[in-house]
C-alpha cells in the first residue's frame, strides 16, 4: 500500500488503487484484503506503455477504505478522511519480528527487484517518497543487514549488494526458492574462479618454467660457442646435454632422465652454476 498504492474518486465515491506488474502480486493482494476486509474489488488489466509487452494489473478497493489506510498506516487512526497521508513507517506496525517480515516482504512484492546473481547481487527497493525510503533502510539495518540510499531520477533506491546480507533478506521474507537459486549460483560462481585460479597459477609456472628453460639454454649454446662444453665439469655436462635435447622438460622430467641419480635441488643447482659460468664468461668477454 506504501509503495505501490494510490487514492482514486468516483464521483463522491472513494477507492484504494493498488498497481503492480505482476499478476501473482496482484492475486496476493486480493487474497490478503478479502480476508480481512468486508469490500468490494476489482481488477483491471492494461498496457503500461504502447510499445511495451508488459501488462499493468490495477486492484481497486471500494468499501472500508478508511479503515484500511488506518491499519497500514497511511492515515492516522483518529483521521476521517485521508486529508494527508503518512510518509512514514509507523512504528507500531513493525514493533515485533512477525510484523517487520511482513512489511519488507510486502515492500518487496511493491517495490523491490533482484538482479541476476550471475551478474552481480543486487536487491533493491525503489520508492517515491524519501522519508519513507530512509525508514524502510533503518528497517533493514535494524535487522544487522547493510542497506543504504540512492536517489536516482526522481526516486530513492533503498538497496543491499553483499550477497549474504541479500540471502538472510530473502529469507526473512519467506523467498527460500530465490535463496536455493543464489546459492546455486554462487556455487558455481565459486568452482569457476578455483578452476581460473588453477588455470592461472599453472600458466604463470609453465611461463617461469618455459623462461627458465630460454635462459638455460641460452647459456649452454654460449659456453657451446666460445669455450666449448669441455670447460664445464662433468657432472654440469651431464645436465647441460639433457638440457638441450629436452629443452621442453621441467625440473622432474630431467630428474627422470637421469635415473633419478639427482635430485631436483641438485639439477636445479647445477643449472644454477651454469648460469653463473655463462655470465662469468660474458663479463670477461665483455659481453
Amino acid at each position: 500500500m506504501h509503495v505501490t498504492g494510490s487514492l482514486g474518486l468516483t464521483g463522491s465515491k472513494m477507492s484504494i488503487v493498488v498497481h503492480t506488474e505482476h499478476p501473482g502480486v496482484a492475486r496476493r493482494v486480493l487474497s490478503l484484503l478479502h480476508g480481512l476486509y468486508a469490500i468490494e474489488t476489482e481488477i483491471r488489466v492494461s498496457r503500461r506503455k504502447r510499445l511495451q509487452k508488459r501488462r499493468g494489473y490495477s486492484v481497486y478497493v471500494r468499501g472500508e477504505t478508511l479503515g484500511i489506510l488506518r491499519d497500514t498506516g497511511l492515515i492516522n487512526s483518529r483521521d476521517t478522511l485521508p486529508t494527508q497521508f503518512v510518509r512514514r513507517i509507523r512504528r507500531s506496525i513493525v514493533r515485533n519480528g512477525i510484523g517487520r517480515r511482513a512489511f519488507l516482504r510486502g515492500a518487496f512484492l511493491g517495490a523491490g527487484s533482484l538482479s541476476n546473481p550471475e551478474r552481480a547481487y543486487h536487491l533493491e527497493f525503489v520508492i517515491h517518497q524519501e522519508e519513507f525510503a530512509h525508514d524502510l533502510c533503518r528497517l533493514i539495518c535494524g535487522e544487522g543487514l547493510g542497506a543504504r540510499v540512492i536517489r536516482r531520477k526522481g526516486s530513492y533506491v533503498v538497496y543491499i549488494k553483499e550477497g549474504e546480507h541479500i540471502a538472510d533478506l530473502l529469507a526473512m521474507m519467506g523467498a527460500y526458492n530465490a535463496i536455493l537459486n543464489m546459492e546455486n549460483v554462487r556455487i558455481i560462481k565459486q568452482m569457476r574462479n578455483d578452476v581460473n585460479r588453477a588455470i592461472n597459477c599453472e600458466t604463470a609456472n609453465l611461463d617461469k618454467t618455459l623462461n627458465a628453460s630460454y635462459k638455460q639454454i641460452e647459456n649452454i649454446r654460449y659456453i657451446q660457442e666460445t669455450v666449448g662444453m669441455e670447460a664445464l665439469p662433468e657432472p654440469l655436462r651431464e645436465v647441460a646435454r639433457l638440457r638441450l635435447e629436452n629443452e621442453d622438460a621441467t625440473l622432474s622430467d630431467l630428474v627422470r632422465l637421469t635415473g633419478g641419480s639427482v635430485g631436483r635441488s641438485g639439477i636445479n643447482h647445477r643449472l644454477r652454476r651454469i648460469n653463473r659460468f655463462a655470465q662469468e664468461l660474458r663479463d670477461e668477454r665483455g659481453g
